[in-house]
């Protein structure tokens, strides 16, 4: 399934007189591992129970009078019960980004959750990375 739109959001940047500082993950990112047990041991498997993939694709036109300072830098990890990658670059006055997530059905080991919790631990991070845009004076 497929859908397209187009939005306009309150409080969705920071801003300061010379930074404006978002998220480029609009719909879809893991903002929190609280799902996550801390421990590095685990005594039952973890079982995913439910297949599945998301993908995001957005375009975030910057306003005039601003350039690039950061942006979020490409990364993929996989494992066998599931596989993350994004992408984000900048061309013509417009950030792109695409974010690609599978989960596989899988029982998944105690001995396995800390790769489990990493994979997570990694995911969130990556996904709350900002974009910074500099006002070019």
């Amino acid at each position: 399934m497929n859908t397209e739109f187009s939005f306009a959001a309150q409080n969705f940047a920071d801003i300061t007189s010379k930074l404006i500082i978002f998220n480029p993950n609009i719909l879809y990112r893991l903002v929190s591992t609280s799902f996550i047990s801390q421990s590095e041991k685990r005594k039952y498997p973890v079982q995913i129970a439910r297949a599945g993939s998301s993908d995001e694709i957005s375009e975030i036109k910057i306003p005039d009078g601003y350039e690039i300072e950061e942006l979020p830098k490409n990364f993929e990890i996989k494992e066998d019960f599931a596989y993350y990658k994004i992408n984000c670059y900048f061309k013509d006055g417009i950030i792109y980004l695409s974010r690609h997530s599978e989960t596989n059905s899988i029982l998944l080991p105690p001995e396995s959750y800390p790769r489990f919790k990493k994979f997570y631990e990694t995911v969130a991070y990556k996904d709350n990375e900002k974009v910074v845009l500099r006002k070019i004076n």
